[in-house]
């Protein structure tokens, strides 16, 4: 059923209206430095998608255009922040949806309520969520993920152990082990072996699909610093500043 909710998108498409042309689709939660050729993202197939889900057993059974399967409708709660790009996808992906007979309900809110903690609540950090849109940077240098926290089964928060950020419930034992040797291997020929033996194990947990990568602009003043010198600029909310002091003066 994921693998058809996810072939009956158009991510191409969506990607190149409403980010812009030339915008790429993912292969990977991980940087396409590390990921192995034989990750590719699932293509738009809205007729594979729908065999899918007559395979599961998911059909209209009452003509009224949403599939059902033991007297239950499958309508899934689509989360995401109230960002604007965000709710565009949201209702975009709704249509898409649709046309294979997937019902769904779209909640943007708040991104202190989306990210919140698991003792706050958070949509995500409970797993209070069928299918969730938000942004998750990776290492652009490292293809170590930090298993457990944010993939790993012992990052999946519960009330005896709150702390993980694993809401969404990713599991693969395999995918621990790698990752974690990953982490610890400093042969860079074997480090990145591991690490595309982890991406495919990654991929095979099959929770994981990305809609657009982000693109991120730095502008820096020509008047105060030799741009040529500003190299390395860290990521997102990640540093940046990146070794700012290495930065040069403009003269």
């Amino acid at each position: 059923v994921r693998t058809a909710l996810v072939a009956a998108i158009d991510r191409a498409t969506l990607a190149a209206e409403l980010v812009g042309p030339g915008v790429n689709v993912p292969a990977s939660w991980f940087s396409p430095a590390f990921v192995p050729e034989d990750v590719q993202p699932i293509v738009y197939d809205a007729a594979a998608a729908a065999e899918l889900l007559d395979a599961a057993g998911w059909v209209d059974s009452n003509g009224n255009g949403t599939r059902d399967k033991d007297g239950v409708e499958l309508i899934v709660r689509f989360f995401t922040t109230d960002r604007q790009i965000r709710k565009d996808y949201q209702v975009a992906i709704q249509q898409y949806w649709a046309e294979v007979g997937v019902g769904s309900q779209l909640f943007p809110v708040p991104a202190g309520v989306l990210f919140a903690d698991y003792l706050e609540r958070g949509i995500l950090d409970t797993g209070d969520f069928d299918v969730s849109l938000f942004a998750l940077s990776s290492g652009p240098l490292s293809p170590f993920a930090d298993a457990p926290d944010w993939f790993g089964c012992d990052g999946i928060p519960t009330p005896e152990q709150p702390n993980g950020n694993n809401g969404w419930g990713s599991c693969s034992e395999e995918f621990d082990r790698l990752d974690l040797e990953v982490g610890r291997t400093v042969d860079p020929a074997k480090r990145l072996e591991l690490a595309q033996e982890a991406i495919r194990q990654f991929r095979d947990m099959n929770f994981w699909h990305g809609l657009y990568l982000r693109p991120t602009w730095y502008a820096v003043s020509s008047a105060v610093v030799d741009a040529a010198t500003a190299q390395d600029v860290g990521t997102l909310s990640s540093n940046y500043f990146n070794k700012i002091e290495l930065w040069q003066p403009a003269q």
